[in-house]
């Protein structure tokens, strides 16, 4: 300015964002980075500064280094997606964050040609490049893999494209299939397998401070309504409602956050998960499916309110859980956790505060439902269940910290027309009421 001080701001790396039908070769680059720079700014306590730091009108300035956070970068396939392109959204320093990563795609589904969406249509590797060095830089000819074979219809990533890329948060959108060894690690969130589909052979570990893995969660809904979570588009015929089976095989999958969030998803050729949040919890809304040995670590296990979260595990499998960190009540009410396998080994906390828990079946009177299965396979018979000396089963509103009861905010808001609850979910209601309603437990 006419001072002679650096005024102005520093800007966060913008937006890049490509969509269609992409091919992105190994030399490509796509940049979002954040920056730092020096502005000569007015501190609140002026009196902590020497004078040679006063501007000439008199005004103490200092100056500061502000750094700015990396920018988003979208990759959207319309039918096809093969990314070898370096992609990075450092921060300018750290005092900002990385930026956000996006990918996803569609795939391919030649005429008259039945598709479902539990279709696989993003395949992530550990290692590129992706795309063969004899692909010519001109368009016109077939692009071909590193196998010399044409791309297939879907999208492909491989991590070492993005993980030096100073990202802090990752989605990848779909339904995912993880090929070979994979390993990804973010310091924010990674949002996985949106279609509610995980697929793998090999082992995988995904590190984050909070991982959401499956589906959006769902409002709460009234009895009696249906959600259809996968369907088939079959033609001459349209949409139809589609029951998914989970399978096994030699996957081995680790999710390791602070809160690790599960909506509705299916497991693919995995025979072993692990769901690790030992200093924090994991919360659940739908269905997690699985023909695999499951192990669950948290300071708790709950469902999100009003929702119903099912955990089964089908075959000659077990479901194991270990406890945590102490957390104080879930911010959660009139929920239902359902856990299901033929051996269940409960040694953790699960709660449900004003809500149900049902552990195991014994095969007896009206079998448990798995929505997304339907009536493909049936439920799990419990065989063996076991409440360890650590564990913590409950449905109760006292707040293990404190020993007090919990108000938890549930009900009709002060328009009579809509539901609020504290996972921010605000869904169209015929009650009337002219206030809130907040239940409590003694």
């Amino acid at each position: 300015d006419p001072l002679g001080l650096r005024t102005g701001q520093v800007l966060a790396g913008g937006p890049i964002s490509v969509s269609g039908n992409i091919l992105a070769h190994e030399a490509a680059m796509l940049i979002a980075n954040g920056t730092s720079g020096i502005l000569d700014l007015t501190p609140a306590a002026s009196s902590l500064y020497p004078a040679a730091l006063t501007s000439l009108n008199g005004r103490p300035t200092v100056p500061v280094t502000i750094e700015s956070n990396g920018g988003t970068i979208t990759l959207t396939g319309q039918s096809f997606l093969h990314s070898a392109a370096s992609l990075t959204a450092r921060s300018g320093g750290a005092s900002a964050i990385g930026g956000t990563l996006n990918i996803s795609s569609s795939r391919f589904v030649p005429p008259n040609t039945t598709s479902t969406s539990a279709d696989i249509n993003l395949v992530v590797t550990q290692n590129g490049p992706i795309l063969s060095s004899s692909n010519p830089e001109t368009t016109g000819t077939t692009p071909l893999d590193e196998n010399e074979n044409p791309v297939s219809g879907l999208g492909r990533i491989a991590v070492d494209s993005f993980g030096q890329g100073g990202f802090d948060s990752l989605r990848l959108g779909g339904n995912v299939r993880f090929q070979g060894d994979v390993s990804i690690s973010m310091p924010g969130t990674i949002r996985l397998a949106t279609g509610g589909v995980i697929e793998t052979t090999g082992i995988l570990n995904l590190s984050a401070a909070h991982i959401h893995a499956g589906q959006n969660f769902l409002p709460p809904s009234l009895p009696g309504e249906i959600t259809e979570y996968f369907s088939s588009n079959i033609p001459g015929i349209g949409t139809q409602p589609l029951s998914l089976l989970p399978t096994t095989g030699s996957g081995n999958i680790s999710l390791n956050a602070k809160l690790i969030d599960l909506g509705t998803l299916s497991l693919q050729d995995i025979g072993n998960a692990a769901f690790n949040s030992p200093s924090g919890g994991i919360r659940g809304n739908g269905t997690l499916q699985a023909a695999a040995n499951l192990a669950f670590t948290a300071g708790q296990i709950h469902p999100t309110t009003s929702s119903t979260f099912n955990i089964f595990s089908y075959g000659d499998s077990n479901i194991s859980i270990a406890g945590g960190s102490a957390r104080p009540l879930p911010f959660s009410a009139g929920g239902t956790l359902n856990i299901h396998a033929a051996t269940i080994s409960q040694n953790g906390t699960l709660r449900a505060p004003l809500g149900n828990i049902n552990l195991g079946w014994n095969g007896s009177g009206t079998a448990p439902q798995n929505p997304v299965a339907g009536n493909l396979m049936a439920a799990p018979v419990t065989a063996n269940l076991t409440l360890g000396t650590a564990s913590v089963t409950s449905t109760s509103a006292i707040d293990p910290i404190t020993g007090k009861p919990a108000i938890l905010p549930y009900g009709i808001s002060s328009d009579g027309n809509s539901w609020i609850d504290p996972s921010g979910f605000d869904i169209t209601t015929t009650g009337p009421s002219d206030k809130d309603i907040k239940l409590s437990s003694q």
